[in-house]
């Protein structure tokens, strides 16, 4: 079904929300260069300036839609607010964010250089972002759950969840000595059961939701971006490991997923398990660090928990969504996605 007109002027929110989050994404970016080359910091650095007045934007869009619903419905009835459940999201995560930055800023001001990339702000920040795209990615299907923009929408959303989580994890991929030696010799695989959660969710989700496997094109998201950035970064006398592991963990599932779908019930936990495999398996090749079998398979073991646990989460958060949607013709008859947890 083609999107009407008053669907395509209400997924502009959206989709300036997602730009939003980009734009956020390559401003946190700029900001870890900045911490590793040790230039002056300030509240005011043109990095931080620039994440400002990204994330205080999309507060105030998407907490403003909110409460443009609330006053339409006339009375305090959240549930009554179109497409609330996405809204509601957006408007959490942007909060966060919004939080994260004012005692960042508090920080700063205490404390002219933050010592870690990992400071409870910048955490904040990266989880927020993540709620705030899952919102994005529901505000999507809810707005157009037949269109193709809604799909499109949809995937982009996960993939850009996913994408804010890994800004808060750029520490792994930075070649330098304080990195690698002093700060996170052995603790390379812990990379792996740190993102995997929200990769799981992402690409669980969209597969369950579009009825096919979405590995590929949720995690080509951030891997693009990644991509991108790591040109960028690359021209600086501190390199970056080149983003291998997030696009393998989607092409992993993918496959595990198209070679088992006939087995209905199972072929979503068979892929998590293609997609842990991927994840440990790009991460204990790619990087520096022998690590030791028995941490292999801590790490792998780990994963694999996650991701049936993800599973189930996904299952019983938007299993009844999943099978009301209407489909493009071309999946209508394929089988319902389900896992064996």
């Amino acid at each position: 079904m083609q999107t009407t007109m008053s669907q395509k002027q209400s997924l502009r929110l959206p989709i300036l929300l997602l730009a939003l989050a980009l734009l956020t994404i390559l401003s946190l970016s700029w900001d870890n260069w900045w911490h590793v080359m040790k230039k002056d910091e300030t509240t005011f650095s043109p990095p931080h300036v620039l994440t400002y007045l990204f994330v205080l934007g999309g507060a105030v869009l998407s907490i403003g839609s909110v409460v443009r619903g609330l006053r339409k419905v006339g009375r305090f009835a959240p549930v009554e607010v179109p497409h609330i459940k996405g809204l509601s999201l957006l408007a959490t995560g942007c909060l966060l964010q919004a939080v994260a930055l004012i005692v960042d800023g508090v920080i700063h001001v205490m404390q002219a250089f933050d010592v870690s990339l990992w400071t409870p702000p910048h955490l904040l920040l990266a989880f927020g972002g993540v709620l705030a795209m899952l919102g994005a990615a529901e505000l999507f299907v809810s707005i157009d759950r037949e269109g193709r923009a809604g799909e499109i929408g949809y995937l982009l959303s996960l993939g850009m969840a996913v994408a804010f989580l890994q800004s808060a994890l750029s520490e792994f991929d930075i070649v330098t000595w304080w990195a690698w030696q002093a700060r996170w010799k052995g603790f390379t695989l812990y990379y792996a059961a740190l993102l995997f959660p929200v990769i799981a969710l992402a690409v669980i989700a969209g597969t369950k939701r579009l009825r096919r496997p979405a590995g590929t094109i949720v995690t080509l998201v951030p891997f693009l971006i990644k991509v991108a950035l790591f040109g960028a970064w690359s021209l600086s006398p501190i390199q970056m490991y080149f983003p291998l592991v997030i696009v393998t963990v989607g092409v992993m599932f993918d496959i595990f997923y198209m070679t088992l779908r006939h087995k209905g019930s199972v072929a979503v936990d068979f892929a998590v398990g293609g997609m842990a495999i991927g994840m440990v398996g790009a991460i204990t090749w790619q990087h520096p660090f022998i690590a030791g079998l028995e941490d292999v398979l801590f790490v792998l073991i780990t994963c694999l928990l996650i991701g049936m646990f993800t599973a189930w989460v996904v299952d019983s958060m938007i299993g009844d969504d999943g099978e009301e949607m209407e489909f493009p013709a071309e999946y209508a008859e394929e089988e319902e996605i389900g896992h064996a947890t």
